[in-house]
């Protein structure tokens, strides 16, 4: 039986419905954690589209309208910049292969870049048009791209930068995770489905519901636990067992288009063993914490500025990374600490 024949046999609708269950375990515990500790300002005229960082390294490659902005994790200072004509979309980096990429928007590509030097190295068809986010999948070596034009995610060979194939799906393709098992996973804003690829074929497998949210933007994935958090436009962030597909907690967190990520023992009080954390357009900062598998609550909440964004982790550090609007027009990249 396949992994979309268990939700049917679950009773679990794979055509479009809602997001969430509010209950007794979305409580604050421990609040007041996370506070921001530096602000680091960006040349790029923004918006930033997303952030990803090399902690070793010590630098964070910050995409937006003119290409990638490389910053050092320690000094907020300038190490360079990565031009992307059309504007880059999206950015991952694998220290691995010593490698970045991110999807040149307005292009219909894939840029693959060197870690060390900036120097872009190749370039990719996505498959489809407007690529924005892009994920690396280290159990298969491919890159997984949502092209929002075309309704459609590719998978791309990071070693040799090759298409794999595509899959087209049944809305726009938003923020992706995966797991090790063979799922990608896909939000799809402007509704409350999660759609899910299988990673090996490329293959679409339908969707499943979020709960009763609306406009689900924001996905990251507790790859142990298979925990998939959905946050969604009207405040609700819904905790999924993957394996069926239900959502079986439903948490508060802000309004509006989110970004989310998910980071296995970040630095915190209370023994946290990992969190999701999902900046929201109103600028609420909500950290989901991870208690026990079958137990999620609100660890911490943050009021940072209106129209913040992608967020990410530096593991090496165990600051917290957040796009925000800055004073100005300038955007910036606030730091923030536990």
């Amino acid at each position: 039986m396949n992994r979309m024949a268990k939700y049917f046999a679950a009773g679990i609708s794979l055509a479009c419905s809602p997001i969430a269950i509010a209950g007794a375990h979305g409580q604050d515990a421990d609040a007041g954690g996370y506070k921001v500790v530096s602000h680091f300002k960006l040349s790029g005229a923004g918006p930033v589209t997303a952030v990803a960082v090399a902690s070793d390294a010590r630098r964070i490659y910050v995409a937006d309208g003119a290409g990638i902005e490389i910053v050092d994790a320690d000094s907020g200072g300038s190490a360079g910049a990565i031009g992307i004509a059309g504007g880059a979309g999206g950015v991952v980096v694998v220290p691995a292969l010593k490698r970045g990429f991110a999807t040149d928007h307005d292009r219909g590509t894939v840029v693959t870049f060197d870690l060390d030097s900036g120097k872009i190295l190749s370039t990719t068809s996505s498959d489809g048009k407007a690529p924005g986010a892009i994920l690396y999948d280290d159990a298969t070596g491919r890159l997984f791209v949502s092209n929002e034009g075309t309704g459609s995610v590719a998978a791309i060979d990071a070693a040799s930068g090759k298409l794999v194939g595509s899959a087209r799906i049944e809305g726009r393709p938003g923020q992706l995770a995966v797991n090790p098992y063979g799922s990608l996973y896909v939000a799809m804003p402007g509704t409350n489905r999660i759609g899910v690829v299988g990673t090996a074929a490329v293959n679409y497998e339908g969707t499943f519901p979020a709960g009763s949210g609306t406009d689900c933007s924001g996905l990251a994935l507790d790859p142990i636990g298979r925990r998939l958090f959905a946050s969604c436009a009207n405040g609700q962030i819904a905790v999924i067992d993957t394996d069926t597909g239900f959502t079986f907690e439903n948490l508060d967190g802000g309004k509006g288009a989110s970004n989310a990520a998910f980071v296995s023992r970040p630095d915190g009080k209370a023994g946290w063993k990992g969190a999701a954390f999902i900046s929201s357009a109103d600028g609420q900062l909500t950290a989901v914490q991870m208690q026990a598998f079958i137990r999620y609550v609100v660890g911490d909440r943050v009021t940072l500025k209106p129209g913040i964004g992608p967020v990410a982790f530096d593991a090496k550090s165990h600051h917290l990374v957040v796009a925000a609007p800055a004073d100005g027009g300038q955007p910036e990249l606030l730091v923030l600490s536990h």
